[in-house]
C-alpha cells in the first residue's frame, strides 16, 4: 500500500468504542476555518518513517490535498527547520512533521 493510502487510512481509521467524540466532515469543513478546533486528548500513535525532506513534503502535500474533500487541513508551521501540517479526521486528528533532518514524523490523537 502506497504511504499517502496508509496514512490516510490511519487518519480516517475507526477507534476503539470508547472514543468520546466523532465530527462529520461537514461538522469540520465549518470549525477549522473559524478556529474552532475539537478538543484533542494525547497523542494515541506516533511513527516515524525514513526518507529526504523532500520527499517528506511532497507526500505531506498530497495527503492534506487527498484528504481535503473530506477533512480540513492546516499548515502550522513552514520554516527551513520544520514543516508541520495537521489533518483532523472524524475521530481524530493527525500532526505530520517534516523536519529538517530528514524523515516524517506522524503524531494521531482522539478527540475529547
Amino acid at each position: 500500500m502506497k504511504l499517502p493510502l496508509l496514512l490516510l487510512s490511519l487518519l480516517l481509521a475507526t477507534l476503539p468504542a470508547q472514543a468520546a467524540k466523532t465530527y462529520s466532515p461537514g461538522e469540520l469543513q465549518l470549525m477549522i476555518p473559524l478556529g474552532n478546533y475539537p478538543a484533542e486528548g494525547p497523542v494515541t500513535r506516533q511513527e516515524t518513517h525514513k526518507m529526504n525532506r523532500e520527499e517528506c513534503l511532497a507526500r505531506s502535500d498530497k495527503l492534506s490535498s487527498s484528504a481535503s474533500s473530506v477533512s480540513p487541513s492546516l499548515r502550522l508551521v513552514d520554516t527551513p527547520q520544520l514543516r508541520s501540517t495537521k489533518v483532523w479526521g472524524g475521530d481524530g486528528a493527525m500532526i505530520i512533521n517534516c523536519p529538517a533532518a530528514g524523515g516524517m514524523e506522524l503524531k494521531r490523537s482522539s478527540y475529547r
